[in-house]
């Protein structure tokens, strides 16, 4: 997400395809279902569950990555899943080609999880 973050617009539409199949940890669920990140990361920091931890810092970093961004998820969750953390669902790679026909711009990252985009 964060080298999407680089290239796309404060207000644009991230999608994301992978393979993704198990459920987000408990920190990111509740804060994208509309709890305040800040007091789920003092309660996460008040824990000594290190999953919890890590859980708040992924979240932390991908909160800070996503901004403004509308994010659409193409991977292996149920639509209710991702539609409940107010996250676009993607049921096949044409639904993905179809927003892309309405941008007005794309930039496709392949292997996205691999960059570190940085500024010249």
């Amino acid at each position: 997400l964060a080298a999407a973050a680089r290239v796309t617009s404060h207000d644009g539409t991230v999608c994301v395809a992978c393979t993704m199949h198990e459920e987000p940890g408990l920190i990111f669920t509740r804060w994208r279902q509309g709890i305040d990140l800040r007091m789920l990361l003092h309660e996460a920091s008040d824990s000594d569950d290190i999953r919890l931890h890590m859980d708040a810092l992924q979240t932390s970093l991908f909160a800070r990555a996503l901004g403004d961004r509308r994010l659409v998820l193409l991977s292996q969750l149920e639509q209710e899943l991702v539609e409940d953390l107010d996250i676009g669902h993607a049921e096949t790679p044409d639904a993905v080609n179809r927003l892309a026909q309405q941008a007005d711009s794309v930039c496709v990252l392949h292997e996205a999880n691999r960059l570190c985009p940085q500024k010249i």
